[in-house]
């Protein structure tokens, strides 16, 4: 079959030849493109996948620390402004979580200190 193509193309004539390698050249092009456009969909579903997980975890953070403060006032903690950028600053909800659990145990006159 290969052998058939190859005698097929070595029969064109000039004119059949430069039309073959034209049409060629744009089927390569389409191809090419198909596969730029397969591969900047996929960075745009992967990017907004990594959006979504990085707003969820925004949202936890934000929340953490909204909570703490609330508690803080609740239990009549002094919030200093060094301690309130301290929390509003903090990025790890996982520390925040600490902080949290820690606020809420509090006794009314105990000092929070955040590590």
């Amino acid at each position: 079959m290969i052998g058939q193509a190859m005698d097929a193309l070595t029969s064109l004539s000039a004119d059949e030849k430069t039309r073959w390698d034209a049409m060629k050249r744009e089927q390569d092009q389409m191809l090419f493109q198909m596969q730029i456009n397969s591969a900047m969909e996929q960075g745009r579903k992967q990017g907004k996948e990594e959006g979504k997980e990085e707003g969820k975890e925004e949202g936890k953070v934000q929340s953490l620390a909204d909570t703490l403060m609330r508690v803080l006032a609740s239990k009549g903690a002094d919030v200093t402004q060094q301690l309130r950028d301290a929390i509003e600053d903090c990025r790890d909800a996982d520390r925040l979580q600490r902080w949290l659990v820690c606020a809420s145990t509090m006794n009314a006159g105990d000092v929070f200190l955040a590590d």
